[in-house]
C-alpha cells in the first residue's frame, strides 16, 4: 500500500496477520471469531477463512444447524415392531419395548424358562429368569451345580444344632435338613435333653 507522497507499506489480507511482510493464518475456529453458531454446526479451518457445516444428524446452511428428527423422518434402524425410538441431539436412541431385550437395534423376545419350565434345574433346585437364559441354585440343605443337587448331611457335617450325643443328643438327617430327638433315657426337644431321674422306688 502506498499513501500520497509516502513510502509503500504491506499489509496482511483478512483472514491472516502479520507484519505484512510475514502473514500467518488467522484459525478463526479455535479463536472463536467463526460465524458457525449454535449446536450441530461445526466449523473448519481454512487459508484466509473458514467453513461452516452441520455435523452428523443436523441440517442447514452450517451457520444455522436443525436437529434432524430420525425418529419422525425415517433416518432410525431400531428394531421394527419390538423397539421405539428416541430422538436426541444428532441422533437417537433404540429401545427394546417391554418383554423383549437387547441394542434396541435387535430385541429378542424374553422367555422366561422357569415360568414355563423348559428348564433343567434339579428338582431340589431354584430356577431363577435373566434376560436371556436362566440360572439354578441348589435349595438350602442341598449341594451341586443346581443341575445337579445332593442332600447335605448336617449330622455327619456337624453343622446341626442338635445336643452333643454325651448330652443325650441324637441327630437324625432328613432331605434337604436334619431332626433332632434325644436318646432313650433322656427328655426334651432334641437340642436340649436332660436325664430323666431314675424311680428308685
Amino acid at each position: 500500500l502506498r499513501t500520497s507522497g509516502g513510502p509503500s507499506s504491506c499489509i496482511c489480507l483478512g483472514g491472516y496477520t502479520g507484519s505484512g511482510i510475514v502473514c500467518v493464518d488467522i484459525d478463526e475456529c479455535t479463536a472463536g471469531t467463526h460465524f458457525c453458531a449454535g449446536q450441530g454446526s461445526v466449523c473448519t479451518n481454512r487459508d484466509g477463512g473458514h467453513n461452516c457445516v452441520c455435523a452428523a444428524g443436523y441440517t442447514g446452511d452450517g451457520t444455522r444447524c436443525n436437529d434432524i428428527n430420525e425418529c419422525t423422518e425415517g433416518g432410525e434402524d431400531c428394531a421394527p415392531g419390538t423397539a421405539v425410538c428416541s430422538n436426541t441431539p444428532g441422533s437417537f436412541i433404540c429401545t427394546c419395548v417391554d418383554g423383549y431385550t437387547g441394542s434396541g437395534k435387535v430385541c429378542t423376545l424374553l422367555v422366561d424358562e422357569c415360568v414355563l419350565g423348559s428348564h433343567d434345574c434339579h428338582t431340589q433346585a431354584v430356577c431363577a429368569d435373566t434376560a436371556l437364559s436362566f440360572t439354578c441354585t441348589c435349595a438350602s440343605g442341598y449341594t451341586g451345580s443346581g443341575q445337579r443337587c445332593t442332600d447335605l448331611d448336617e449330622c455327619t457335617l456337624g453343622s446341626d444344632d442338635c445336643a452333643v450325643s454325651t448330652s443325650g443328643g441324637v441327630c437324625s438327617n432328613t432331605p434337604g435338613s436334619f431332626a433332632c430327638s434325644c436318646a432313650d433315657g433322656y427328655t426334651g426337644s432334641g437340642k436340649i435333653c436332660t436325664i430323666i431321674p431314675v424311680d428308685e422306688c
